[in-house]
């Protein structure tokens, strides 16, 4: 099954900005998963399980820094055509 997620991470710190791009840089690292940014969200789409464990990885390594983090997901159950939304980072 094919998937969507999309996700805002949100670290509450001064220098959020290197976190943010970490965060996105280890979920375009899979070469089987489409992802694009813009200036509010990250999407990730292929299949359910590929995307699942990635964005967890994702969250769990950007989570377990010592700075407080909000992330925003929806989660859509299918594939979408993600080309109209890149911004390169």
């Amino acid at each position: 099954m094919q998937i969507t997620v999309e996700i805002s991470f949100y670290p509450l710190h001064q220098s959020f900005g290197s976190q943010i791009l970490e965060f996105v840089r280890y979920l375009q690292g899979h070469s089987e998963l489409e992802v694009k940014t813009n200036s509010m969200s990250t999407q990730i789409s292929g299949d359910f399980d590929t995307v699942m464990e990635r964005v967890t990885s994702a969250l769990k390594q950007g989570f377990s820094s010592e700075i407080k983090t909000v992330a925003v997901m929806k989660i859509f159950n299918e594939g979408l055509q993600l080309e109209w939304l890149n911004l390169s980072l």
